[in-house]
């Protein structure tokens, strides 16, 4: 989880500036989305074996 934070701090906060929480919210929940997107999409693109 450490881990997680880390990369979200080095990605998407240092250097940032935002004028309003909605912003921020937005910038965290897109980091999330690609990430969550690009971690699972091996596992999306496996064919079942049967």
């Amino acid at each position: 989880m450490e881990d997680f934070f880390g990369s979200l701090k080095t990605e998407r906060v240092h250097g940032a500036q935002f004028c309003t929480r909605d912003e921020v919210k937005a910038a965290m929940f897109e980091y999330i989305e690609v990430r969550q997107s690009t971690a699972f999409a091996p596992m999306l693109r496996r064919p079942h074996s049967s």
